[in-house]
This record gives structure tokens, sequence and C-alpha cells, in this order.
């Protein structure tokens, strides 16, 4: 099995792939105080206190290409990658409800991989918790400027028990940027230094 060990931002990292966490890694275990504080150093950076943040190594297994996108599975880093997919998720969500369009279309590339038969694909799937992909393609087609996020939530789990995990770490990045956007002066350039933080970790 080979492996291969290189520094790349997190834009280059969810860019035109795919990756997958298989049913036999780990759980999706990481909860109020690592989203804390991932979160605490990601706003650091949008304060302009650090330049970047340090994610640490991220292991992947190269799967080969299917349809024109390089497919991985990721064998370790799997709770920091899903933790990086749901604030981007989080952050759309928001941009939505800013009227931020642009911004709100521009962030589906992080997100999502479009192949050469012009499908697209949630960029970060995990087997065990299907959750992950329904509530990012919700937050993708999102219509109503009226749905609260909780229910929204809520309504989307594909296992309200195996996916308790994954829709807490949805609600509280959602509720932890809205109160953020509550207290900005300027809440479409918090939103973008929010994006620019987040895909410019290395």
């Amino acid at each position: 099995m080979a492996f291969d060990a290189r520094n790349k931002f997190v834009y280059d990292l969810f860019s035109q792939a795919l990756y997958n966490v298989p049913r036999n890694q780990r759980r999706y275990v990481w909860d109020k105080r690592n989203w804390q504080e991932l979160f605490d150093d990601i706003s650091f950076v949008v304060e302009g206190k650090y330049a970047s943040h340090f994610i640490g190594s991220i292991v992947l297994k190269d799967g080969g290409r299917t349809e024109g996108l390089q497919n991985y599975t990721i064998i370790d880093g799997q709770q920091r990658i899903i933790t990086m997919t749901i604030i981007l998720a989080s952050t759309m969500f928001w941009m939505k409800r800013t009227e931020m369009a642009a911004e709100f279309e521009g962030i589906k590339r992080y997100l999502f991989s479009t192949n050469d038969v012009a499908n697209s694909k949630v960029m970060v799937s995990f087997e065990y918790h299907g959750s992950l992909e329904k509530i990012i393609q919700h937050i993708r087609d999102l219509k109503s400027d009226n749905v609260s996020p909780n229910a929204m939530i809520d309504y989307l789990a594909v296992n309200k028990q195996r996916d308790k995990s994954i829709t807490d770490a949805f609600k509280f990045f959602l509720s932890i940027i809205k109160e953020k956007l509550e207290h900005a002066d300027d809440k479409k350039l918090y939103l973008i230094k929010l994006r620019d933080a987040i895909v410019g970790m290395a």
C-alpha cells in the first residue's frame, strides 16, 4: 500500500477530487470541545492575529480516477476533514441567507466535484454517516429563506442516533457563525474572511 506525503493547503485538497471515509474506519467522534477549539483557531486567522492555522497530517490512499475525478480513501485525518467540510457547508448556508449569490456559488467548489459527465458530487462522503452528504446537498439546493437551521438539520438526519455527532456539529457551527454575524460590522466581509481562513489552512 503506497502513501504520498505532501504539504498542501485545504484549497488544494478540496479541489476536483472525491474523499471517502469507509464504513470500517473510526466513527465521527469530535464534540463541542473539539469544535470550539478549532473554531477559535480559525477565528484568530479571521481577526488577523494568525496568518493561518496548521491542521496537521492527513493520510490518503489513492483509489484511482473515475470519470475524471481522483478518488481517495481517508486513512487518517477524517475527524478534521469532516469538521472542515461541515464548517464550509455552514458558511455556505449563511452566504445564502446573507444574499451573497456569487460567493455562495463560489464556495461550492470546495464542497462539490464535477465529473466528466457533468454530475456534481459531494466531495467528502462518510459511509457510516449518511446525513453528511444529504445535509450538504440540501444547503446547496436551499430555496427558502425562512427555514430554521436546527429544524432543517433534524429533518435531514438519515439516522438520528447514529448521526447525532454529525448533526450536532452542523448545529454548533451554524449557531456560532450566526452569533458572529450578529456582532459583525460587515456580515459579508466576515463570511468571506471565514471562508478564506478555512481554505487557507495547511
